[in-house]
């Protein structure tokens, strides 16, 4: 008979803050610091921890509605690879 594991996620902060230098030809990078703290509970066992991590990446502002950007975030050991569009109205 397998075992039940209860896994709860108690809360989870993260603040991270940005800064963006701009190019004239619409290309701009940035970097951001963040810190986050969690409380993770599985079956009666919890943790709570808080982390450090840093950001940086390349964006390119299509039209002043549209952006695309890309990322790369490190947070303990563990890189975070990302892509995305930006809207803005």
């Amino acid at each position: 008979m397998a075992a039940l594991i209860g896994l709860a996620s108690n809360f989870l902060y993260l603040f991270t803050l940005r800064g963006q230098y701009e190019y004239d030809n619409g290309v701009y990078l940035y970097g951001a610091p963040s810190v986050g703290t969690y409380n993770l509970s599985v079956n009666d066992t919890s943790d709570s921890s808080n982390k450090f991590g840093f950001g940086a990446g390349i964006g390119f502002k299509a039209n002043d509605a549209m952006a695309f950007e890309l990322s790369l975030e490190r947070v303990d050991d563990a890189d975070l690879i990302s892509a995305g569009v930006k809207f803005g109205f």
